[in-house]
């Protein structure tokens, strides 16, 4: 289960939210639910994804993790730096 410390991302504090209710701890957990909802959707049709991956917007919950010796190529387009330095300290290489 997670807990309040995994939703307070870098460069994005619940502490110091500039954006009230629209990025709040209730809106991240809507944000990484609504994730896992469309991961079921990507597994269902995987078989039919290409080689060539564009991610747009993974925040720090990426849809698609290219297993490693994996021949699918996933580029994440994300401009949050706090996020980029996460994805490539976490992605399989």
């Amino acid at each position: 289960m997670k807990t309040y410390k995994d939703y307070d991302w870098p460069g994005w504090s619940l502490k110091d939210n500039l954006y009230g209710e629209d990025f709040d701890f209730a809106a991240r957990q809507r944000m990484i639910k609504g994730s896992e909802e469309l991961k079921s959707s990507l597994k269902k049709y995987e078989k039919n994804l290409g080689k060539v991956i564009l991610e747009v917007g993974p925040f720090f919950n990426p849809l698609i993790l290219p297993e490693k010796g994996s021949s699918v190529k996933v580029f994440y387009w994300e401009n949050d730096p706090h996020v980029v330095k996460w994805i490539n300290e976490k992605k399989p290489q």
